[in-house]
């Protein structure tokens, strides 16, 4: 990971470096995004909950105190007296009774807001005394719940009726023999608008709402002026049987967060609920934060790589490209900058640099140039003498046997040869030129070596026959494959001389069937050819190769190598660079 990291650019690397800096603040910010908004769902459940559990509470506990007050009054003597006695008692007391039992009924009502009326049905008078309607006949229509009561099946003692809900406590229930019938009983009807006022406390939240259901969903109350879906009212029940505290989902319509509580004396369960949309509404301004500081984050990183990319990247990137312009050779670059930072600095020096070092590297060329003549010059001067002691002594040898007339065509071939090495002006000549003066040196070697050598020159193409190159370039290889190649052979020595030319590229090969060299001497001779400078004795094939790589640099010069017919093979390699290459002039 770190080799990577390292192998990346500096912009790259300043990039990474600030995503590793600001990205664990995003997650910190988001994080404690989450932890504020999870705190503020429990603090709305546990709101819900608390309101829940305070006002349910506080219900079961009136109701239960109501409750206990109706258990009371069935054991009230007066109530007992009315119940036994009533007909055989006079109207006074009769009256009295009643009296009694109305102001202890007042009590109990004035008790408890809950309570919209108190009363009891005395079976033996066929009449009711309450708090509401004092005292009635059983046929009245008010009295329609007590028979509808008893002639319920399971006769609970939550009794609901035409909207109305009533406790009912019969004086003797478990001695009733004949089902359906009358008995004397204290019901209280309980107040649902009070009721209704409770549920109204739990809607503190937006879209909220609270209702009283029984177990088995015959009635439920809900908060003044709302209806509850029954679906609704199902699916919460339901889904709601053993937890305090749930999520449920309503078909596809609406998610709710639910509370309930167990109402043990009127056997319902007191339920408060908050649509989920109302609490993400609150949590969306979170949300929308949330996205801002994400794209603050994004906007921050990119305005940051703008700023890297401007003031660093494309600044170091120019003075790159300026390098690897130099390392291509090109003096001519220049780096031009407006800004007054360190580039500033470095790019002025950079600009001093190549002036200097173009005015250096003219210097130096302009010297290696001046050596190049003067050594070139010595090299020729080298080559000049070599054939010269040769030459005379073959002909002191043909005039000693009076073969006139090979000393007037060998001197002939001398004067032409010696006029070429002499001559004066360009040290360049067309390639057809130094073509024709090996030939000329050939004719004078077949002179001396009585035909026994046989050269076999292939034409020039059209195309490289007016090229320039160095004089003497070619005789001093057929030269050396005379003496070298052919020493101790007297007869069927061959030499074959043919040019090759493209793409900017001379070869011109000359190989014999000679013995050839050892690869001891071959890989001496090789190694000489490739490095002429270190050389020395430049003299033959060497001094050849040492001039062609001076003028025309790196890939040009002399190759040697075993020749497919048995003897060395020698390639004079002249590679020239675009727009170097040069033709004589057709007069010259």
């Amino acid at each position: 990971m770190n080799s990577k990291f390292f192998k990346l650019k500096i912009f790259q690397k300043v990039i990474l470096v600030f995503l590793g800096m600001i990205i664990p603040v995003y997650f910190i910010s988001l994080y404690l995004n989450l932890l504020g908004t999870n705190f503020l769902k429990e603090e709305m459940s546990q709101s819900m909950f608390s309101n829940v559990e305070f006002y349910g509470k506080n219900l079961e506990d009136e109701i239960g105190r109501i409750k206990v007050q109706q258990w009371q009054m069935l054991n009230v003597q007066d109530l007992l007296k009315l119940s036994v006695s009533a007909p055989a008692m006079t109207s006074y007391d009769t009256v009295g009774l009643i009296k009694n039992v109305q102001e202890r009924l007042n009590i109990i009502h004035n008790s408890s807001p809950y309570i919209e009326n108190i009363g009891v049905y005395i079976k033996s008078m066929a009449k009711t005394i309450s708090t509401q309607y004092g005292v009635e006949n059983v046929s009245d229509k008010d009295l329609d719940f007590l028979i509808q009561y008893y002639e319920s099946e399971t006769q609970e003692t939550l009794f609901y009726y035409q909207e109305r809900l009533f406790l009912v406590e019969p004086f003797s229930i478990h001695k009733r023999k004949v089902k359906k019938e009358l008995e004397d009983t204290v019901y209280i009807e309980l107040s649902i608008p009070e009721i209704q006022q409770t549920l109204e406390a739990l809607t503190i939240y937006k879209g909220s709402g609270a209702f009283l259901v029984d177990h088995d969903l015959k009635f439920y109350f809900t908060q003044k002026g709302e209806e509850m879906d029954f679906e609704i009212v199902t699916t919460l029940v339901e889904q709601g049987e053993e937890k305090g505290q749930y999520q449920i989902s309503i078909g596809n319509k609406q998610k709710y967060w639910m509370i309930h509580k167990d109402i043990k004396f009127l056997d319902m369960k007191l339920i408060s609920y908050i649509p989920e949309s109302y609490i993400t509404s609150t949590l969306r301004k979170y949300d929308i934060w949330l996205g801002i500081l994400s794209l603050a984050s994004i906007g921050s990183i990119f305005i940051f790589a703008l700023l890297i990319n401007h003031m660093i990247h494309q600044p170091m990137i120019k003075f790159v490209n300026a390098f690897k312009a130099l390392e291509a050779e090109n003096l001519d670059v220049s780096i031009e900058y407006y800004g007054y930072d360190e580039f500033s600095y470095l790019y002025r020096a950079f600009n001093k640099m190549v002036k200097r070092l173009k005015s250096s590297i003219q210097e130096v060329y302009e010297r290696k140039i001046a050596a190049q003549q003067s050594e070139l010059k010595q090299l020729q001067s080298q080559i000049n003498p070599h054939f010269l002691y040769n030459s005379f002594f073959h002909i002191y040898r043909m005039c000693k046997f009076e073969d006139y007339e090979n000393v007037e065509r060998l001197t002939q071939k001398l004067g032409s040869y010696y006029q070429f090495i002499t001559r004066s002006g360009a040290e360049e000549v067309p390639l057809h030129m130094e073509f024709n003066h090996a030939k000329n040196y050939v004719d004078i070697q077949s002179m001396r070596f009585s035909n026994r050598i046989q050269v076999e020159f292939e034409d020039l193409p059209n195309e490289c026959r007016d090229l320039m190159v160095p004089r003497l370039i070619l005789q001093p290889i057929i030269e050396n494959a005379y003496e070298h190649g052919f020493e101790n052979r007297v007869e069927g020595g061959k030499i074959w001389i043919h040019t090759k030319y493209e793409k900017q590229l001379l070869c011109i090969t000359v190989e014999d069937n000679g013995p050839g060299m050892g690869e001891h001497v071959l890989q001496s001779l090789q190694e000489k050819l490739a490095h002429t400078d270190q050389v020395v004795e430049k003299t033959g094939i060497v001094n050849v190769s040492r001039r062609l790589h001076l003028k025309y640099g790196q890939g040009s010069g002399l190759q040697v190598s075993k020749s497919s017919h048995g003897g060395l093979k020698v390639e004079v390699i002249i590679k020239w660079k675009e727009g170097e290459r040069d033709v004589s002039n057709p007069n010259c």
